[in-house]
């Protein structure tokens, strides 16, 4: 088991959903959706020490983290049921780190062929906190 990070925590979403769609095209940062099918976007957008707070072993040293998810389908049937399908998928991923999902919400699209679903998760990490190790 290992300490988390920004790209552990990115590495462990993505090999959940890799894990149930295999072909899926999954990033961290900010690079053009494929033209046809389905692509997710795992990146963290939130980062931070806080001032004040303690972890159970009385340390203080914890962050604050927080991630977004955003699930981009470009087909034309069935995209919002798709979309929410894969969305299922890393809200398990983010849950099982304990991950609090502070909203789960469609975007308007900026064309009539993206459909496009984001998700926000936030978690306070102690500094000795491992990852799971599944």
């Amino acid at each position: 088991m290992a300490n988390f990070t920004p790209y552990r925590i990115y590495t462990y979403v993505r090999n959940k959903i890799l894990a149930v769609y295999p072909d899926m095209y999954v990033t961290w940062g900010d690079e053009p959706i494929p033209p046809e099918g389905v692509a997710v976007q795992v990146r963290e957008i939130d980062h931070y020490r806080l001032l004040r707070g303690l972890t159970l072993e009385d340390l203080g040293d914890m962050w604050r983290v927080a991630f977004e998810v955003n699930v981009y389908s470009n087909r034309f049937t069935d995209a919002p049921d798709e979309a929410y399908e894969i969305m299922r998928v890393a809200e398990d991923a983010f849950e099982k780190m304990f991950f609090v999902e502070s909203e789960c919400i469609p975007l308007k699209r900026a064309n009539n062929r993206v459909t496009r679903i984001a998700a926000r998760f936030e978690r306070n990490i102690g500094q000795g906190e491992l990852m799971p190790e599944d």
